[in-house]
């Protein structure tokens, strides 16, 4: 079995023919020097036509991974014909408009393995399925064409189906694990190429959390990736405006709206604190005064100051509208640049001012100790700020933000014992909102 090799078939006019299926004579000449019954041969060749062995993955400490980030490649570096089996009933035509490549697959392989090729090969039910069944009568090849799919993607997509082990790359860029996530989506094929994503997702989950996440997010979707999907979606939630950002357009409905509307509702959060302050200080309520010392004025000095930094930042409540454009991280941001000290000082009633002559006009000095301003029987109010206490409240409900739990929607908790139509059902209720 170890001695066999990939066959290369002849050239053809359109390109190079690969084909990775092992034929009868290279299973058997290993076996004839053996005491191998006449059954044992057969159930070995059996086994290694339908389940070739995986080969095993021994990560390369030599190769840099940043030649794996970036580097993509392009259709016009593939051969134009591929013989993924030699039994093949259909074939598969990915088109570019640079080039055409057309994939020799069988059917019931792309049935067992994707419910939406299950559906749109199945015989009566969709014209695809309709015309695989009239050319297996007609002992022709049907041949499905792919226009939207992006090929080298696909095509690796449909090697890992065919047990083309050798031929799927072990590690692969960024941009082409979006456009297999894409693919996953599409077909529902994240049972078929789980073993292949547990081999790419290591070696580039790291840059998750750099800039261009919002595409990450999808990879995180498709693949069931926990916890970088949970980390990402708050990302998300905290910088999203409401031009919103690039977010990949596979992505589900019912994700997108999640977002909207847990951002919607931070911001709701943020803007009820500042409400919530403004109304507190215009009430004049003694038994709530903001003040250490129950000073008045330090408390009308501080309602003022209140509605002067807010409106600096356009966030009092008639603002409010224009700030839900904002994202969650801009409000904060404008609220910590209203610092930390609002005011300098309020003069306590310890010093009582007196006016000299008689004359209420003339400035105000302390009959204490004499003196004009910065009496030393006046104390400092900063510690009186609305502003720590307000930030407190703030930064507590962005600490307590989550991100989106992968499992809060159901076509993420979907398994094999679901019937095929609740299976479709549910998908595509998130997919159409």
């Amino acid at each position: 079995m170890s001695g066999i090799r990939p066959i290369l078939q002849p050239q053809s006019r359109s390109g190079t023919i690969f084909s990775f299926t092992p034929t009868q004579d290279q299973i058997r000449e290993p076996l004839k020097a053996t005491t191998a019954s006449p059954e044992t041969v057969r159930l070995a060749v059996a086994k290694a036509t339908v389940y070739p062995a995986l080969p095993k993955f021994r990560p390369s400490t030599s190769t840099p991974l940043s030649s794996f980030q970036g580097v993509r490649r392009t259709v016009i570096d593939l051969p134009s014909r591929f013989v993924l089996i030699t039994d093949g009933d259909m074939r598969v035509q990915l088109i570019h408009k640079e080039k055409t490549i057309e994939c020799t697959v069988n059917s019931h392989i792309l049935k067992r393995t994707s419910i939406v090729f299950s559906v749109m090969l199945s015989k009566d039910r969709f014209k695809e399925g309709t015309e695989l069944s009239q050319s297996t009568e007609k002992a022709e090849l049907y041949t499905l064409k792919l226009h939207d799919d992006d090929a080298p993607a696909m095509l690796d997509i449909l090697k890992a189906l065919h047990y083309w082990s050798r031929e799927v790359p072990e590690r692969i860029a960024v941009q082409d694990l979006v456009s297999i996530a894409e693919l996953s989506e599409k077909y529902d094929l994240y049972e078929a190429l789980y073993p292949w994503t547990q081999l790419w997702m290591p070696h580039v989950k790291h840059l998750a959390y750099k800039p261009g996440y919002e595409h990450w997010l999808l990879i995180a979707w498709a693949f069931r990736e926990k916890e970088v999907f949970r980390e990402l979606s708050r990302t998300v939630i905290l910088e999203w405006t409401a031009a919103g950002l690039s977010l990949h357009p596979s992505l589900p409905d019912s994700v997108v709206e999640k977002i909207h509307a847990r951002r919607e509702g931070t911001i709701d959060s943020i803007l009820a604190i500042c409400t919530a302050y403004i109304k507190r200080y215009s009430a004049f309520d003694v038994a709530r005064i903001g003040c250490k010392r129950r000073n008045q004025a330090c408390e009308t000095l501080m309602y003022g100051a209140l509605m002067k930094c807010l409106s600096s930042v356009a966030l009092t409540p008639d603002h409010h509208s224009a700030a839900k454009a904002l994202s969650v991280k801009e409000i904060v941001g404008k609220l910590h640049s209203l610092g930390g000290k609002i005011f300098n000082f309020v003069r306590d009633a310890l010093c009582t001012p007196e006016f000299p002559g008689g004359n209420a006009s003339a400035s105000a000095r302390c009959g204490v100790h004499g003196q004009k301003e910065m009496c030393p029987g006046s104390t400092f109010h900063v510690e009186c700020s609305f502003l720590p206490s307000m930030l407190e409240e703030v930064n507590k409900v962005v600490e307590n933000l989550q991100g989106l739990d992968i499992d809060e929607f159901e076509s993420r908790k979907v398994n094999g014992t679901i019937p095929t139509s609740e299976v479709q059902a549910v998908r595509s209720d998130e997919r159409n909102g």
